[in-house]
């Protein structure tokens, strides 16, 4: 917005964007540095539900742990000749 509308240049539109999200941060959280170490998180909740431990929690729920549906890509796998 502050790019398209005001005109002002693309690299001080973000460095300003970046400065507001940061100030919104700390008035949220107060303060800079908070754990979240002791913090309920899918993870937590996938172990509880799974057994599993939290490395495969971890492992199942990055980008790109299933394939897209429709499967395997027309053609078969990649390397698939």
């Amino acid at each position: 917005i502050l790019h398209t509308l005001c005109e002002i240049p693309a690299i001080l539109a973000g460095i300003l964007t970046q400065l507001a999200l940061y100030s919104i941060n700390l008035r949220i959280m107060g303060k800079a540095n908070v754990s979240m170490a002791n913090v309920d998180s899918i993870f937590s909740w996938l172990v509880d539900a799974t057994g599993w431990k939290q490395s495969q929690a971890a492992l199942l729920t990055r980008p790109g742990a299933f394939p897209p549906r429709g499967g395997v890509p027309r053609g078969g796998p990649p390397g698939h000749h």
